[in-house]
């Protein structure tokens, strides 16, 4: 019986056993595919100015956007945005994140569509969002969408529903950014202008 465990144990070390996507095993012990926590520039989208974007507040910001030039090609595998409760409560609606590309059609640029793979996962605000102020990420989905050095994108934050009781996120503002170009539209995507004297509080990583 001993000689049977000590043939198992060491099948388990050679063959990899079922994990999450994104993930490999090494002996049936999840291990990440990479570590996620290089920061990607620019990285001057992170100095709090006393004020917020709203998500979620009323049907016109269901989606809310920022502007940035990317200051290196990566492969981006989280966005990550300072938020909070508008009042700590549960808005009660879940938040999905975008990278688009740009539109330099219209005065000011704004979002033209989702580049490849620009769609991150959808978070749940229940027991996520409170009402203190905190760096949220999101993670990629299936593959990691690139942003090419140079390129102006364009991060989106969609609700899915209207805050309930008045209760919707807060999107930190900076306005130190090199881009400060922000939009807020409904589910029919014509987008509002907000500011164009600051930008929204955003971090990549790759």
């Amino acid at each position: 019986m001993k000689h049977m465990v000590i043939v198992l144990l060491m099948l388990a070390a050679f063959f990899p056993t079922a994990a999450l996507p994104g993930t490999f095993t090494i002996g049936g012990v999840p291990a990440t595919e990479t570590a996620c926590n290089t920061q990607v520039l620019p990285m001057d989208m992170e100095t709090y100015a006393s004020d917020v974007f709203m998500i979620g507040s009323a049907s016109g910001t269901r989606y809310t956007s920022s502007m940035f030039v990317a200051g290196e090609t990566a492969d981006i595998c989280k966005i990550c945005a300072y938020v909070k409760s508008s009042n700590g409560g549960d808005p009660g609606f879940d938040v999905t994140a975008y990278l688009y590309s740009n539109n330099t059609s219209p005065n000011p640029d704004q979002p033209d569509s989702a580049i490849s793979n620009g769609e991150f996962e959808t978070k749940d605000m229940t027991g996520n969002l409170t009402g203190d102020w905190q760096w949220m990420c999101w993670n990629y989905q299936w593959s990691k969408p690139t942003i090419t050095s140079g390129q102006t994108y364009h991060a989106l934050f969609y609700s899915s529903a209207v805050g309930t009781s008045g209760t919707y996120m807060y999107l930190g503002k900076d306005g130190t950014c090199a881009s400060e170009n922000v939009h807020r539209a409904a589910t029919d995507l014509s987008w509002i202008p907000v500011s164009s004297t600051q930008c929204a509080m955003i971090r990549l990583y790759k």
